[in-house]
C-alpha cells in the first residue's frame, strides 16, 4: 500500500502560503514607508492566493457534506479548522486593508491593518503545515515540519512583492529599501530547510532526489541564495526583473519540494507499518 502524494494539500499549503508570506511584506512596506504604488495590487494578490489556496483545500474533502462538516466543526480547533480559520481571517484582513489604501484613511489605521496583516500572513504560513504534525508518522513528527513551511514561502512573498513593485514603476530607492528584509526571508527560509533536511536525513532523502537533493537543495536552498546576492546587486539595473521572477521560480520550486518530501520520505515507513500490522490481524483472525 502507498500513501499517495495528497496535491490538493501540498497547492493548498503552497498557494495560500505564498498569499500570507505577501501580506507579511504588503504589511512591511506599510510599515517602512516604501513602494507605496504596490500595496493594493499586493494585497489583492495576496487576497486571490489565499483564497485559491483555502479552494484547494477544501477540494482535498471531496464531497460537499465534507465540506460542509469541517465549515460547522470550526470550533473544534482541528488542524483543517485552524486552517479555514486563518485563510478566512486573512482574507478578511486583506479586503479591509485593500479598502483602507484605495481610500487613503489616516496613516494610523493604514499601520495597524499593515501589522494585522503582517501578523496574520505569518500565522498563516505557519498552520499551513502544523495540521501534518503527527506522532504516528515518520518525518511529520516535528515541529521543524511547519517551520519548513512557514520559512520556505517567505521567500515567496519578497521576491513576489518586489517583482510587483517594480511592475508599478518604485523607485531603485524603495526597492533597496527592502533589502535586510529579503535577506531575513532567504535566511529564514534555508535554515529551516537545511534543518528539515537534515531531520530527514541522508538515507531517506537519497531516496528522493528529485524533491530532495534537486529541489529543495538546489533549488530552494542554493539558487534562491544565488539570485538573492544577484539581486542585492543589481537593484539599479533593467535585469532586476528577470533576476527576481528567476529567484521566485526557484523558492517555488523548493517551497513545493519539501511539501512534496514530506510525503515521499514517509511513504517507506508507512509500508512498512502497514504490512506489519496487516499480518498481526491476518494472524489475530486466523485464532
Amino acid at each position: 500500500m502507498n500513501l499517495d502524494i495528497q496535491w490538493p494539500l501540498v497547492l493548498f499549503s503552497l498557494i495560500a502560503g505564498a498569499g500570507g508570506a505577501l501580506a507579511c511584506f504588503v504589511g512591511i512596506s506599510e510599515l517602512i514607508g516604501k513602494a507605496r504604488q504596490a500595496r493594493f495590487i499586493g494585497i489583492i494578490v495576496a487576497i486571490i492566493l489565499t483564497a485559491v489556496g483555502g479552494a484547494f483545500s477544501l477540494l482535498h474533502l471531496q464531497v460537499p457534506q465534507n465540506v460542509m462538516a469541517a465549515i460547522t466543526n470550526l470550533g473544534s480547533f482541528s488542524g483543517i479548522s485552524l486552517e479555514l480559520m486563518m485563510v478566512g481571517l486573512t482574507i478578511v484582513i486583506g479586503i479591509i486593508y485593500a479598502i483602507l489604501i484605495k481610500r487613503d484613511v489616516a496613516a494610523v489605521a493604514l499601520k495597524v491593518f499593515a501589522v494585522l496583516s503582517i501578523l496574520s500572513g505569518l500565522v498563516l504560513t505557519f498552520i499551513c503545515g502544523h495540521g501534518y504534525v503527527i506522532e504516528s508518522r515518520a518525518f511529520w513528527d516535528t515541529e521543524l515540519l511547519p517551520l519548513a513551511y512557514m520559512g520556505s514561502s517567505l521567500p515567496i512573498g519578497a521576491f513576489l512583492f518586489l517583482a510587483i513593485a517594480k511592475g508599478m514603476k518604485a523607485s531603485t530607492e524603495d526597492l533597496r529599501g527592502f533589502r535586510i528584509y529579503t535577506i531575513a526571508a532567504v535566511v529564514i527560509s534555508v535554515a529551516f530547510l537545511a534543518a528539515y533536511l537534515i531531520f530527514v536525513g541522508a538515507d531517506v532523502a537519497g531516496r528522493n532526489i528529485l524533491v530532495s537533493w534537486i529541489g529543495v537543495l538546489v533549488c530552494g536552498i542554493v539558487a534562491v541564495i544565488v539570485f538573492l546576492i544577484v539581486y542585492l546587486l543589481n537593484t539599479n539595473t533593467k535585469s532586476f526583473m528577470p533576476i527576481v521572477c528567476i529567484a521566485l521560480a526557484f523558492a517555488i520550486i523548493g517551497a513545493g519540494s519539501v511539501r512534496v518530501m514530506m510525503w515521499v520520505a514517509s511513504d517507506p515507513y508507512f509500508n512498512a507499518w502497514y504490512i506489519e500490522a496487516n499480518d498481526i490481524n491476518i494472524l489475530t483472525d486466523d485464532y
